[in-house]
């Protein structure tokens, strides 16, 4: 049999979940069953039972079909022991649907935006739990032409919430798209935001996503020395500012108002997540009146395969 990966190392071996029926062709080494026998389950957190809360995870997977051929057990992982009723991904790199991610998220309705400017670019994905209505699906951002064609943004309806996967561009490492990231993608995207609302009875809003940017020195490792880089520049900042300026709440900071060294994302070059020289990008941000219904928000970042890694939270049912 072969070695299990890393994650399933650090999960307490004695605690065994119920067995699911897994396609025979991610059993590794062809014992059913056994890679995931040790993942604890997501059982709820103090006082909120798992079957009251509806939980959302966001990962930027940079390249779906990538990180499954890099490990086709990854999103299985995630899935048994995290237990999401919403999966955003971001960074898909898709050109079409992905069938066997379909096939491992079989309880879960797909739903893409893919970037159609070149091939192995862009995209966004949510997989929402077949149990869970859907009203909407909308892609892609309205008035910012030159991002429509690069998957960068979905939107889910259900009749209580509004779920928006977003993939913000990037300003590159030279800034040179600076000028049109907070001249046209950040202004075209909160007037969106508002929009939607509006449309919608006001309903409230959750966004998740890649959003490119580290909002405090605490988001960020060496602070002063990235200062005026991509994404930290004070531009970039200031975008964030105006988007939470709108009713919305970081939800991690909701928990964590003072915590640094807690990042998302890391180079891939001189071992800096070993390091954990990284930065805070990926956020789940949620208006005010659905984040007074929070109960969690977490950095999931035990799962590799990526230069990022998951984040998630939990609302009360009810209010989703």
């Amino acid at each position: 049999m072969k070695k299990p990966p890393r994650l399933l190392q650090k999960i307490d071996p004695n605690v065994v979940m119920r067995p699911i029926r897994w396609p025979e062709e991610i059993v590794t080494g062809g014992v059913s069953h056994a890679p995931f026998s040790h993942i604890q389950p997501y059982t709820g957190y103090p006082g909120i039972p798992s079957e009251d809360g509806v939980k959302v995870v966001s990962w930027n997977v940079n390249g779906l079909d990538r990180l499954m051929k890099k490990n086709v057990n990854l999103l299985p992982q995630l899935i048994m022991r995290e237990q999401p009723q919403i999966l955003l991904l971001q960074e898909t790199k898709l050109k079409e649907p992905h069938g066997l991610a379909a096939l491992l998220l079989e309880h879960y309705e797909p739903h893409y935006s893919f970037s159609t400017l070149r091939k192995s670019y862009g995209g966004v994905a949510c997989f929402v739990k077949r149990d869970l209505p859907v009203d909407a699906v909308i892609p892609g951002l309205p008035s910012a032409a030159e991002f429509s064609s690069e998957g960068r943004l979905l939107t889910v309806v259900t009749p209580k919430v509004i779920i928006v996967n977003v993939f913000s561009p990037s300003v590159g490492k030279s800034l040179t798209r600076l000028e049109s990231r907070v001249g046209t993608w950040e202004p075209a995207l909160r007037a969106y935001l508002q929009r939607l609302r509006h449309i919608l009875g006001n309903r409230p809003i959750c966004l998740a996503g890649d959003l490119q940017v580290a909002h405090q020195p605490i988001d960020i490792a060496n602070p002063s020395s990235m200062a005026g880089r991509s994404n930290f520049t004070q531009e970039e900042r200031v975008a964030f500012d105006a988007l939470l300026g709108q009713g919305f709440l970081d939800t991690f900071r909701k928990f964590n108002p003072g915590r640094g060294d807690w990042f998302t994302s890391w180079s891939s070059q001189q071992a800096a997540r070993e390091r954990n020289v990284g930065a805070r990008t990926d956020y789940i941000l949620a208006t005010r009146e659905l984040s007074t219904k929070l109960v969690h928000s977490s950095i999931l970042n035990a799962y590799h395969g990526s230069d990022h890694c998951p984040i998630a939270c939990t609302f009360l049912h009810k209010d989703i």
